[in-house]
């Protein structure tokens, strides 16, 4: 993800949220609890982007 085009922008962006006293992060298992609470499915999580440092998910809404 190093090469991606907006990498620096990216990263710079998430400095300045991780500085802010209210920034709250969320481990993979709390996201993942939270998103199947809302009513959803979690089809795919990992954290392999910009070197582990966003969690990526794909999930799909349970009828």
């Amino acid at each position: 993800m190093i090469l991606h085009p907006f990498f620096h922008t990216f990263r710079e962006i998430n400095r300045v949220l991780a500085r802010s006293y209210r920034s709250r992060f969320f481990s993979p298992e709390e996201l993942r609890a939270m998103v199947e609470a809302a009513g959803f499915h979690v089809n795919l999580m990992h954290s392999r982007f910009f070197l582990g440092g966003l969690n990526f998910l794909v999930a799909r809404r349970l009828d």
